[in-house]
């Protein structure tokens, strides 16, 4: 048996949101819907979800590419799915500027409703190798357990405290490997010829 993952959907039609969360619990998921964006920090913290299911169309408050970017300040490996009933767009159809925002798959709403559960389930797997690829690097890694990261307020993590902090899904983990990330591209732009 899988384990549960818990998702987080935010969608402004409450009926929408419904018949999501009921769909998704059939297929074993803990869901936990919101109709804005308005408790994101605290169910990022909270909830801990393994993917967020974001309507492109927010009535009220940020519209969903400005609550993705704040989904992408705090965690930048949470698989996203965008979901909307006005982009035009065929079933698993990309749009390029969404993509480079960093949605990880978009679905019109009316698409199939099992699509949505496979989507979530192969997004939450690449996730999922990301994390065993780097435990394995940090396994035979001889810096892994060295001071690496420092964050805002001082303390200083090794790569394996951040991944091991990831694996729980924590947000401090997940702010770790971002700053982490961040420094490696920095690293890795600096060193281009």
């Amino acid at each position: 048996m899988k384990p549960t993952e818990r998702i987080l959907v935010i969608d402004d039609d409450s009926a929408y949101g419904a018949t999501v969360k009921e769909s998704l619990e059939l297929d074993d998921y803990e869901v936990q819907v919101r109709d804005s964006a308005d408790k994101l920090k605290e169910d990022l913290e909270t909830f801990r979800p393994h993917a967020i299911v974001l309507d492109f169309d927010l009535k009220d408050g940020p519209n969903g590419l400005s609550v993705l970017h704040r989904i992408r300040e705090s965690d930048a490996y949470i698989p996203v799915v965008l979901m909307s009933g006005a982009l035009g767009l065929e079933a698993g159809e990309a749009r390029t500027d969404l993509a480079i925002n960093g949605i990880d798959f978009i679905l019109q709403k009316g698409d199939n409703p099992k699509a949505l559960p496979a989507v979530l389930e192969r997004e939450i797997a690449k996730q999922r190798q990301v994390i065993a690829a780097l435990d394995e690097w940090v396994q035979y890694s001889p810096d892994a357990d060295a001071p690496l990261l420092v964050t805002e307020d001082g303390s200083e993590y090794s790569l394996r405290q951040a991944l091991e902090e990831m694996k729980k899904a924590t947000s401090k983990g997940r702010a770790l490997l971002n700053h982490y990330r961040q420094g490696l591209t920095q690293i890795l732009a600096s060193q281009k010829p």
